[in-house]
């Protein structure tokens, strides 16, 4: 799920930029033109070490997700949500106007995917319990 929700939100609006004093929408930027598709080989990897620690049990590729989770919230937090959150001055009509940006579907898809992997990750190696010896023989 959390695979889906990070390819998805690709292709949304990430956020979108506003006149100040009447509210109109002047721009609209997408994740993909933000972000560069960063987020496609992170799902896909994402869809992959989750069929490994799902099918296979394997605590690496728990361990895998959670580092994807992590660049994952640095992505959205550290490079989108700044951007998402600027004011400023801008040239709309031949004048100089106010304006603001405010986050839109794919932000709050792109965030809602790396929490979703953060919990997942957590929770599978928390109760994955301690790794298995092998035992000798």
């Amino acid at each position: 799920m959390a695979a889906l929700l990070l390819l998805v939100s690709e292709f949304t609006t990430l956020y979108t930029v506003h006149l100040a004093p009447g509210g109109l929408t002047i721009d609209a930027v997408t994740t993909h033109a933000h972000d560069f598709y960063a987020l496609v080989p992170v799902a896909l990897l994402v869809a992959v070490l989750a069929l490994g620690a799902g099918l296979l049990g394997s605590r690496v590729a728990l361990l895998g997700l959670a580092v994807l989770a992590v660049a994952t919230l640095c992505i959205a937090l550290v490079g989108d949500l700044p951007d998402a959150q600027t004011t400023g001055t801008v040239i709309y009509a031949g004048r100089y106007q106010s304006a603001t940006a405010s986050p839109s579907t794919g932000f709050y898809l792109e965030t809602l995917g790396a929490i979703l992997l953060v919990a997942v990750a957590g929770c599978g190696l928390l109760l994955a319990g301690p790794p298995r010896r092998e035992s000798e023989s």
